[in-house]
Formats: C-alpha cells, structure tokens, sequence
C-alpha cells in the first residue's frame, strides 16, 4: 500500500512539474515575437521592392536600355540605410541651408514653384571626413526621397557606349521613381576639367551624356507649363544631382555653371574663415568669391 501511495504521489508531482517547465517555453516565444515581426516585415519590403523593379523594366521610359536599368536598379538604389538629422553631429549651418533648398521644396512641392522652383543641383565641398557622405543620406532620408547612389565606376564599362546607356537609364529611373536624389560622391573623378589631346574618348562621352541628361532636367522645369495637377502637388519630376568632392577647383567648368550659386558676401566671408589655413581651399574660396560662384 505505500508503495502504491508513493507511485500515487510520485505521477502527482510528475503532473505539477509540466506546467512550471513549459511555462518559461512560452515566455521565450513572447520574446521572440518582436524579431519575427520585424523579420517578416523586412521580407514583405523585399517581395513589394522586388514586384516593383519588374513593373518598373516592363514600363521602362523611352530610350532607356533594359539591362542598364537592371544594372541600376540592383547596384545603386540605396535601400533601407536611413539617416536622421540627429545622426549628424555639428554642421548646422550646412544642415539648414540644405533643409531649405532641398527638403522643404520635396516635401512640399506646391509651395515651390515658378520663381521658387528648386535647384536642380547641389555641391558639397569639404576635406575628407567632414561629413558631406552622411548628409546626403540624412536629405534623401528627411525629404522621403529615392536615393542613387553613384561614383565613376558605377558608370564605367568596358564596352563601347555601355556607359552612357548606363546614365540614361540612371536619369530616366530618377524621374520615374521621383522625388529622387542623385549622389555623386567624388564628382572631380567622373566630371574632371576637361583637356584637349590628353583625355580619353571613353571618358568625354560620359561627361557629355552626363551634363546633356543634367540639363534636361533643368529645362524640363523651366520650360514646363503649370497645370492644375501641378498646382495642387507641384512638380512629379523633382530630381535633385547632389555631388561631394574633396576638391571643387577639379570640377568641370560646365558642371559647376549648373550647382546653385546662392552665397551671399557674408557666407563668403564665413567661406574663407572656415577654409584659412587649407591653402588651396583658401585660394579657391576667394577665386569664387570674386567670379561670383
């Protein structure tokens, strides 16, 4: 008889034990939940991303080369790497100046327009490490943007006229996906001065499909009539080129006629207090001072 009662007792304990260890099972799947929502949203982002790009080669805008647009929309579109205001540290002046030319006008495009129609181009000059990289994610970010990221070798191929299909499909995917911003870090590698006999044939057909596709931008909103569309939600095509560089000096001439030049004499002043002690900085900085940009 005891020892049935202690077999008795024994399953009684057995049974007491299950739930206490099963609990803590529970737990864990509670905790894990959060990092599976956030997996399966990442996933879903991903599925959305991918059934665009599709939509997007089926409709593709006239002279647009479909494997150029392949090759952009895999290599350079920048997905998912987001930067704040509050990610940059120090830089304010650079900051507001970019949120007033650049991000208001995106955000709200009906107030910007006409005599108020944003630049189409903007140029960040600096020394290295001066943050010109991460502002250009914070404005693409703030302003809800699509954001291209490029340099020479993302438009460089070895075949003949591959390059220049390559920028085509870069500006005709700017203004499908608009609002848009075209990064062009290092832009003296890919718009350098151009020289007589000593530059390559390769390289002064990029510069030219380059500032041609530029320029039409520039035109188009110009020369584009206002319709009630426009009036309500301002300009669909709202493409921004944004360049860096170490050494603006190194510019193209005609590249740098198209950057908005909108420096009073105070900022100049500000220009070459910030530069004195960087020699060719301080002398390029007074240069563009007296040209007038």
């Amino acid at each position: 008889m005891a020892a049935s009662s202690s077999e008795d007792d024994g399953g009684k304990d057995s049974s007491r034990r299950v739930p206490s260890k099963s609990a803590p099972a529970r737990a864990a799947v509670r905790d894990e939940t959060p990092e599976d929502s956030s997996a399966d949203e990442s996933v879903t982002e991903d599925i959305i991303w991918k059934k665009k790009k599709e939509t997007m080669l089926k409709n593709l805008p006239p002279g647009v080369d479909e494997s150029a647009a392949k090759q952009i929309l895999n290599d350079i579109i920048v997905q998912g790497d987001e930067v704040r205001w509050t990610d940059v540290a120090g830089l304010d002046v650079a900051k507001n100046a970019l949120r007033e030319a650049v991000v208001y006008p995106f955000l709200r495009p009906d107030l910007f327009m006409g005599l108020r129609e944003p630049a189409r181009g903007m140029l960040l000059f600096g020394p290295p490490g001066t943050g010109k990289t991460m502002l250009a994610r914070a404005v693409a970010t703030e302003s809800k943007s699509t954001f291209f990221s490029i340099s020479a070798s993302s438009l460089t191929s070895k075949f003949l006229g591959e390059s220049e299909k390559l920028v085509r499909a870069l500006f005709g995917l700017a203004k499908v996906l608009a609002p848009s911003i075209i990064f062009v870090d290092e832009i003296d590698s890919l718009l350098s001065q151009r020289s007589g006999s000593g530059e390559h044939e390769a390289t002064r057909r990029i510069k030219t499909e380059f500032l041609i596709q530029w320029s039409d931008l520039q035109r188009a909103a110009a020369g584009r009539e206002t319709t009630d569309r426009d009036k309500e939600r301002g300009d669909a095509n709202r493409v921004l080129v944004l360049a860096a560089t170490n050494l603006p000096w190194a510019i193209d001439e005609a590249a740098r006629r198209r950057f908005k030049h909108g420096l009073s004499e105070d900022d100049l002043a500000t220009l070459v207090n910030l530069t004195e002690g960087l020699k060719e900085y301080e002398d390029w900085a007074k240069e563009f001072g007296e040209r007038g940009g």
